[in-house]
């Protein structure tokens, strides 16, 4: 019985794995799953222990004091096995906890330099676009003017929503990551429109 819950928990382990590679905060929640599922598997394994070695003794105790001292030794050896390997399971999930919260922060180092990047991108570009536009003419100056206007607006709420996004915890992160991915293609798009007059 426990073995087969030990497959069938492992089993479910890797499937959250696998359909969890892409996102490090789902990375991080099912690291933190583990843990708490070894922690509890721990308390269970403990307690079917002590309620076996209860029951072994109560049978064994009539026949006297040198068979107490085998079982006594012997459940002692089956204690110390069992807390090892719960300690090293348990161990094993913290660390894999650690390594999650570490892939989801340099995920989000790695996404606010992309952003910057293209947040200064996008500047340079907008320079250069206003110096050729000192040479349009009145109705295409007009047309440029209010792409321009467009392009500081989106590109104002994605500065916003680019530091919004650093504060947030890590379960909005996802979230927020492909929603300030979005207004980035839109800045971009701004600025596009920007180049076509000129």
């Amino acid at each position: 019985m426990k073995l087969q819950s030990l497959s069938l928990a492992s089993g479910l382990l890797v499937v959250l794995a696998v359909g969890c590679a892409s996102d490090p905060n789902k990375q991080v929640q099912s690291a933190e799953a583990n843990l708490t599922s070894e922690q509890r598997q721990a308390q269970v394994d403990q307690s079917q222990l002590e309620q076996n070695q209860a029951d072994e003794r109560a049978k064994k105790g009539e026949q006297g004091p040198p068979n107490q001292a085998e079982l006594d030794r012997r459940q002692e050896t089956k204690q110390a096995e069992i807390k090892a390997g719960a300690t090293t399971n348990i161990s094993d999930a913290k660390k894999d906890v650690v390594d999650a919260h570490a892939g989801m922060a340099q995920e989000r180092r790695n996404f606010d330099a992309k952003v910057q990047e293209r947040l200064d991108k996008a500047d340079a570009k907008e320079k250069e676009l206003n110096v050729k536009s000192k040479k349009l003419d009145p109705k295409k100056t007009t047309a440029y003017g209010s792409n321009h206007t467009r392009f500081a607006q989106v590109r104002s709420d994605v500065a916003t929503r680019a530091r919004e996004l650093k504060a947030t915890n890590d379960n909005g992160w996802s979230t927020g990551k492909g929603d300030l991915e979005k207004q980035l293609d839109a800045m971009e798009s701004a600025l596009d429109q920007m180049s076509k007059g000129l």
